[in-house]
C-alpha cells in the first residue's frame, strides 16, 4: 500500500452505479465524487488496546487511516487523513442499552461538532444492524442504516429506511492476509456520497480478536496460553489430562488459579463442570458443559457441545464468543495447536471475561470491592405498566436558567425564609449559604469542627471522603412563626440554628438507641413537630451510590416532638426514604420512596391517623418533594426507570454478579439511571392525580434535581451533583 498523500479524489472504481438524487455530505464537499469510488480497507491488531486500519484507492494511494484505543473507558476511534489530519472522532457512550456512538469534527467531543450518532437498531439481535441519526435529526427515524455485518462478509449502507443503496462494504481473503494476520476489505461508494463518512460508519463493524496457542507437552499433560499481538500472556492453563478427574486449571499471568474444571467420572455426555479458584464445592460451582452426539455430528465430522449457563451468570456474554482453529505450517512442525477468538462487532470485547471475572472479582475493581459485608436486596417494584409513561414532549427544562455557576457546588435544598428573601441553600462544603439578592453570604455551618480540609473544591463529588468532618446539610426548613431554620445533616442529624444563624445546634442524632445514618429531608408542622426522613442505617451519604445499588431496608420515617425532645419512628424498613413535605391543611405529609419509585401518604389526622398508604407511582427515582401555595405537590425526579433498572431491582443475586464487574462505581451509577443524567420533575395533586411534568430527557441543561421549590411563578431546583441553580419560569 501506498503512504504517499491522497490526491483530491480517489481514483474511479471500474463499474458505475446510479447516483443518488440529493448529495449526501456529513464530514465535508471535499469527499464527494460525481463517479462511484472502490476503496480498499486493510486492518491489523496491533495489541491488545489498539487497532489500526488504512484506506486506499485501487490504486494504493493512501486515502485515510483509523487510530484507535479500544481499551479506553469510551472506546474512542480517530478517522485522519493521509497527512495525519483527524477528520472525525467517533467515542462510545458508557453504559448505554443500543450500544449508542457518537462522532465528533476534528478531535472535539462538544455538542455543537457531532456530525452524527449510531445505535443498535435493536436491543436484541444477532446481526449488527444499525441506526444512523445525524446531529440534527432529534426523531425516532435515522437518516441511514447499516445492514448485515462483519460477520456476514458484507454489510449496506442504506438511506434511512429506504432501499436506496449509498455502500457496500464486502470481505476480501488472501493467504498473504491470514499469513500476516491481516484483515482486508473492500468499499464501494456510490456517486455523490460522502466516502469520509461511509468510512467512518464502516469502521463501527470491524471486530477485534486475541489468540490461543496450545502445546501437548507430555502424554498426561496440555497446556495453552492466551495472548495479545504482541505475545504478551493473558491467561494460561495447566493441566492433568490422565488424573481421575481430567482436571483443568485456568490461571492470570501471575500464576494465581481462577477457574478449575473437572471433567465428571463415567457420565455419558462427558460433562464438564467449572469451579472458582481450586475449589470442589457445590456453592462454588459457575457452570457445566456436556457433548451432544448424534449420527449427523458423526456423519458430518462435526462437534457438537451443550452449556449449561448458572443462575446470575448472563448467558449472552457466553455465546457471544466464537472459537476457530487456525493452521499453519509451523504450527504443524512444532505439533502447536493456534486458536482465535473473535468477538463480533458491537459486542463488548469485556464481556468475554465477564461470568469469569465477577464470579472472583480478583483485583478488586469492582463498584463494591471496598463493602465486603455488600448485600443486594429485592426491591418490590410495581408493575411496568403501572409507571407513568406520559412525557414533556418539549422538553421544558431545557428552557431554565442556569443561574450563579460556579459559585456554589451541589446546592441540595431551595429555602426562602418568613419574610420571602433568600434563596438559602446548604452545599456541599458544609455551609448554609445566603442569597441576598446580589451575592451569596455564609449564613450556617453544620460542623463545629471545620478546618482548610472544607475549603472550596473543583467539584461538588471532591468532597465526599470529608463530608463526615465538614458536615452536609441537605433537606432545609424554616418554622414559620419564629424564623429558627431546621437542617437534616447527613451526617449530624437533625439540627436547628436562629434567625441569625451561626453554628447550629444537635436536636437528635439517633432513635430507638439506633444512630442516625443518613439524615436527608424534613418538614414542619404547626405546632412545631419536626417529620424527617433517615435514608439508611447502613450507608452514609458519601456510599450514596451504594446504597442505590443495595437497595437495602433500613430507613425510616420519623418524628421529632420539641415539647419533649424525643424521636419516634414512624415508619421503618424503607428503602432509600428521602423528601417529606406537609400537605396545605396539615392532616398528612408525603414521603419518597427512592428505591422502589413511589410517594407515600401518612396521616396525621383523622380516622386513618398513624397509618400509611400509597399516593402515586413515579416515573423514575424521587428525591424531594415540596408542596406549593395550591397544595399540590412537586416532586424532584432524579432521572426515569428503565427497563434494565426496573428488572435488575427485582433479581438481587443478578444485580450483584453484575456490580463484581470491573467497572467503576460511578459507571455502574449510569447504568442505573438509564445512561445519562436527565432530570425531570412532577406536579401531583393531594389525590395522587398527576398533573404536569417538566422534563429535560436529553440533560442538555437540567442533568439532575435534588429539589424544586415554587416561588412567584419561578421554579428553583438544585442538586448535589451540580455547581449551580436552576430556574424555570412558568409563566
Amino acid at each position: 500500500m501506498a503512504t504517499g498523500q491522497a490526491s483530491s479524489n480517489p481514483v474511479p472504481a471500474m463499474r458505475t452505479y446510479p447516483p443518488v438524487e440529493h448529495a449526501v455530505v456529513v464530514v465535508g464537499p471535499q469527499y464527494l465524487a460525481q463517479y462511484p469510488v472502490e476503496l480498499a480497507v486493510s486492518t491489523k491488531l496491533r495489541t491488545l488496546g489498539e487497532n489500526d486500519f488504512k484506506v486506499a484507492d485501487i490504486n494504493g494511494t493512501l486515502i485515510f487511516q483509523v487510530k484507535s484505543k479500544l481499551l479506553s473507558l469510551h472506546d474512542r476511534r480517530f478517522l485522519k487523513d493521509a497527512t495525519g489530519n483527524t477528520l472525525v472522532n467517533l467515542r462510545q457512550k458508557i453504559m448505554t442499552m443500543h450500544r449508542r456512538w457518537e462522532a465528533f469534527r476534528g478531535e472535539s467531543n462538544e455538542e455543537k461538532d457531532l456530525l452524527f450518532t449510531a445505535k443498535k437498531s435493536k436491543l436484541f439481535q444477532f446481526k449488527t444492524d444499525l441506526d444512523v441519526f445525524l446531529a440534527n435529526n432529534k426523531g425516532d427515524v435515522p437518516d441511514f442504516k447499516i445492514k448485515g455485518g462483519y460477520a456476514e462478509s458484507s454489510c449496506s449502507i442504506l438511506l434511512g429506511n429506504s432501499n436506496t443503496m449509498l455502500a457496500q462494504m464486502h470481505r476480501k481473503h488472501s493467504l498473504k492476509s491470514s499469513i500476516l494476520g491481516t484483515d482486508n476489505f473492500g468499499v464501494t461508494v456510490y456517486p455523490n456520497i460522502d466516502y469520509a463518512f461511509i468510512i467512518a460508519l464502516v469502521y463501527l463493524h470491524i471486530p477485534v480478536e486475541l489468540a490461543v496457542s496450545t502445546k501437548l507437552l507430555t502424554l498426561g499433560e496440555n497446556d495453552f496460553k492466551v495472548v495479545d499481538i504482541n505475545g504478551t500472556v493473558i491467561f494460561h492453563v495447566k493441566s492433568k489430562l490422565l488424573t481421575l478427574h481430567d482436571r483443568r486449571y485456568m490461571k492470570d499471568a501471575s500464576g494465581n488459579t481462577l477457574v478449575n474444571l473437572r471433567q465428571k467420572v463415567v457420565s455419558v455426555h462427558r460433562r464438564w463442570e467449572a469451579f472458582r479458584g481450586e475449589s470442589k464445592e457445590d456453592k462454588d460451582l459457575l457452570a457445566s458443559m456436556h457433548r451432544k452426539h448424534s449420527l449427523k455430528s458423526k456423519v458430518l465430522e462435526t462437534d457438537n457441545f451443550g452449556v449449561t449457563v448458572y443462575p446470575n451468570v448472563d448467558y449472552a456474554f457466553i455465546i457471544a464468543l466464537v472459537m476457530h482453529r487456525k493452521h499453519y505450517l509451523k504450527s504443524k512442525v512444532l505439533e502447536t495447536d493456534n486458536f482465535e477468538v473473535t468477538v463480533y462487532p458491537n459486542i463488548d470485547y469485556a464481556f468475554k471475561i465477564a461470568p469469569l471475572y465477577c464470579g472472583i472479582d480478583p483485583w478488586k475493581q469492582s463498584a463494591i470491592s471496598g463493602f465486603p459485608d455488600f448485600k443486594s436486596y429485592k426491591v418490590e417494584m410495581p408493575p411496568w405498566s403501572l409507571i407513568p409513561k406520559e412525557k414533556d414532549e418539549e422538553n421544558l427544562l431545557q428552557r431554565s436558567e442556569i443561574k450563579f455557576l460556579n459559585q456554589i457546588q451541589g446546592p441540595e435544598s431551595m429555602a426562602f425564609d418568613p419574610l420571602g428573601r433568600g434563596p438559602y441553600t446548604g452545599v456541599a462544603d458544609g455551609r448554609v449559604l445566603f442569597y441576598d439578592g446580589q451575592k451569596w453570604t455564609d449564613f450556617a455551618y453544620t460542623s463545629s469542627n471545620r478546618s482548610e480540609i472544607c475549603n472550596p473544591q473543583p467539584s461538588p463529588l471532591s468532597y465526599l471522603k470529608n463530608e463526615h468532618i465538614c458536615g452536609r446539610p441537605l433537606g432545609l426548613r424554616f418554622d414559620k412563626k419564629t424564623g429558627d431554620l431546621y437542617i437534616a445533616d447527613a451526617y449530624f442529624g437533625l439540627m436547628k440554628v436562629g434567625p441569625e444563624g451561626g453554628l447550629a445546634t444537635l436536636l437528635a442524632n439517633e432513635a430507638e438507641g439506633i444512630p442516625l445514618g443518613f439524615t436527608n429531608d424534613l418538614d414542619i408542622d404547626d405546632e412545631g413537630n419536626i417529620y424527617f426522613t433517615d435514608s439508611s442505617t447502613t450507608y452514609q451519604r458519601r456510599n450514596f451510590m451504594q446504597l442505590v445499588f443495595s437497595g437495602e431496608n433500613s430507613g425510616r420515617v420519623l418524628k421529632y416532638s420539641p415539647a419533649t425532645k424525643e424521636t419516634t419512628v414512624l415508619v421503618r424498613n424503607l428503602q432509600f426514604p428521602n423528601g417529606v413535605s406537609l400537605s396545605k391543611d396539615g392532616s398528612f405529609f408525603v414521603f419518597c420512596e427512592g428505591s422502589i419509585g413511589r410517594l407515600r401518604k401518612y396521616w396525621l389526622k383523622g380516622e386513618k391517623a398513624g397509618t400509611s398508604e400509597v399516593l402515586a407511582i413515579v416515573p423514575g427515582y424521587p428525591d424531594n418533594v415540596r408542596t406549593n401555595e395550591e397544595g399540590n405537590f412537586w416532586v424532584a425526579v432524579h432521572c426515569r426507570r428503565s427497563f434494565f433498572a426496573h428488572i435488575n431491582a427485582q433479581y438481587p443475586k443478578l444485580r450483584t454478579f453484575l456490580l463484581k464487574l470491573p467497572i467503576p462505581a460511578k459507571i455502574q451509577y449510569l447504568l442505573q439511571i438509564g445512561g445519562w443524567p436527565h432530570g425531570l420533575v412532577v406536579k401531583y395533586s393531594p389525590e395522587g392525580k398527576l398533573l404536569q411534568i417538566l422534563e429535560d430527557s436529553q440533560g442538555k441543561v437540567v442533568k439532575a434535581i435534588s429539589e424544586v421549590e415554587e416561588k412567584d411563578g419561578k421554579l428553583w431546583m438544585g442538586s448535589v451533583l451540580m455547581p449551580f441553580v436552576m430556574v424555570y419560569n412558568l409563566a
